[in-house]
């Protein structure tokens, strides 16, 4: 399984619909396992074949992580759009050295982080469907406001049925969607799953 963990000298755009957002990102990670199958190779001709033999054929979906700053500027209402509704984009990972694509992402996990006098933070999580290296960025780069503004909150009033709690310095702010993939397992494409590009990805994603 191979991990990336990116925190500077990073580029990380979404594309949706056509169009590409670059976003403003603290740190960010993805990652994808695949899932290995083991057959048995001991035959009548081959007796001292005590040893299954394995292959990987299927692919789990990759995960990811990032952090971005809540800004008044409306440059980022793209994000809280997917958080909401759930629809697929591509995420691009770009640094100096090579470019990373995670295809069909969604979002499963938002946290928002308020704590007084600090900027507003909003951490995403999410999976998608593959991951790649080496890839081309693609859709219509859009414009970014001049300004980049952050959010800081003064004052922290919590209210539980009605009592104010008092003396609160952070708080969190977590919305989850649930997601189910839809497998990608047939016996022919286990049959032709001989490499990177024939491997067996998740196809559809049901909300």
């Amino acid at each position: 399984m191979a991990n990336f963990s990116l925190k500077r000298e990073v580029e990380v755009f979404l594309v949706h619909g056509g169009s590409r957002y670059k976003l403003d990102i603290s740190d960010i990670s993805f990652n994808q396992t695949f899932k290995e199958t083991s057959f048995p190779v001991k035959t009548l001709h081959n007796q001292a074949a005590v040893f299954e033999s394995s292959a990987i054929t299927t692919a789990n979906p990759a995960n990811f992580q990032f952090t971005i700053p809540a800004l008044v500027e409306s440059d980022f209402t793209i994000v809280e759009t997917l958080l909401l509704n759930t629809n697929q984009f591509d995420l691009f990972v770009k640094n100096n050295a090579d470019t990373y694509k995670l295809t069909g992402c969604v979002i499963t996990n938002g946290s928002f982080g308020i704590e007084k006098s600090r900027p507003l933070s909003i951490e995403i999580q999410g999976q998608a469907q593959q991951l790649q290296r080496g890839q081309t960025l693609t859709g219509s780069l859009q414009s970014r406001s001049a300004n980049r503004t952050y959010t800081i909150p003064s004052k922290l009033t919590v209210t539980i049925n009605g009592t104010s709690i008092s003396y609160v310095t952070s708080l969190s702010l977590e919305l989850q969607n649930e997601i189910k993939w839809t497998p990608y397992a047939t016996v022919n494409g286990a049959r032709s799953a001989l490499n990177v590009g024939t491997t067996m990805y998740l196809s559809l994603i049901h909300i």
